[in-house]
């Protein structure tokens, strides 16, 4: 653990952390490019050990649409300089268009995604991460027609005066906007 100590005129900082140095050098980010729902998508990793690495424990992702297989990672120790690969599959074969308030797991929508892989490494050197991270992104993309409305409510008020009618403001036809019900689903 490194500790930082700045002495201030009245006061201690003392700043903890972590040990940063990266125990290993992979590509990263790891571009999917476009990927249209109800299709999936592999992409090769490749990894060098930088230092000696005792075992690689395994890899984490960040949402349930990307898999790796633990069983495609080395299993026993890594000399310093050794290099290896897995595939990573973004797999929307099974989606469909869906949204989940306020969540970015579950929210099937296009456009720009990314989620972090995360490969857990036991070290033969000390002072070095324990866990490496690496950037998954790419584009989903729809086949199908696709709307979006931002923001996703409307107050009568919020952003348009009352007087206005439609055909102000979207050349559709006059209302005012006080009798306009506007329903997103």
């Amino acid at each position: 653990m490194v500790i930082l100590t700045l002495v201030l005129i009245y006061s201690i900082l003392y700043c903890l952390g972590a040990p940063v140095n990266l125990p290993l050098n992979c590509t990263s980010p790891v571009s999917f490019g476009n990927v249209a729902l109800g299709t999936a998508s592999t992409q090769v990793v490749t990894c060098e050990a930088i230092i000696a690495i005792t075992a690689i424990d395994g890899a984490t992702v960040g949402s349930n649409y990307f898999e790796v297989s633990n069983s495609s990672l080395p299993s026993g120790p890594l000399k310093a300089g050794t290099s290896f690969s897995f595939h990573v599959t973004w797999n929307l074969t099974t989606v469909s268009v869906s949204s989940s308030s306020n969540a970015s797991y579950g929210n099937i929508s296009p456009g720009i995604k990314s989620t972090p892989l995360t490969i857990l490494t036991t070290n033969g050197v000390a002072g070095y991460a324990t866990l490496f991270p690496i950037s998954l992104t790419g584009t989903e993309v729809s086949t199908n027609p696709f709307l979006t409305v931002t923001p996703t409510t409307v107050g009568k008020r919020s952003y348009f005066p009352s007087h206005c009618s439609l055909i102000s403001t979207y050349g559709i036809r006059s209302q005012p906007l006080d009798d306009v019900l506007l329903f997103f689903v």
